[in-house]
């Protein structure tokens, strides 16, 4: 009570998950990113294949970082096929191979992330356009 008014107050107190949108996550032992937040959880899309779902914020509890955006690296292919493009791997020098994301359509560079010591390739997404790691 103040000054004759009751005084109302409410705290609320959240938890930021340990990752970010456009992070690799290890969840239900597969690789996603977080694509957008949701009042319950996230939207999260899977980096092997097009698959995208809702998790809870309970279901992500377990989920793992296993790659910030910070650490993702754009390269530029310099040779490709159907599966398959090879980049200067920037920690050598030398020539690497990567699995081509799913949603790639030619392009000539591609967002990389080294996962457990090797290179993955990571499907486009909008939060890749607005990020300035190069």
């Amino acid at each position: 009570r103040k000054d004759g008014v009751d005084v109302t107050r409410l705290t609320l107190l959240y938890r930021k998950p340990g990752y970010d949108l456009g992070d690799v996550i290890r969840w239900r032992d597969n690789f996603w990113r977080p694509a957008s937040w949701t009042k319950d959880g996230a939207i999260v899309e899977r980096v092997d294949r097009q698959e995208r779902t809702g998790a809870s914020w309970r279901d992500l509890e377990s989920a793992q970082v296993v790659s910030q955006m910070a650490e993702h690296l754009v390269v530029d292919l310099i040779n490709q096929d159907a599966s398959v493009g090879e980049f200067l791997d920037p920690n050598t020098w030398v020539m690497a191979s990567v699995k081509l994301p799913w949603d790639h359509n030619g392009r000539q560079s591609i967002r990389i992330a080294r996962i457990e010591g090797e290179w993955i390739a990571l499907h486009h997404m909008a939060i890749d356009e607005n990020d300035s790691i190069e």
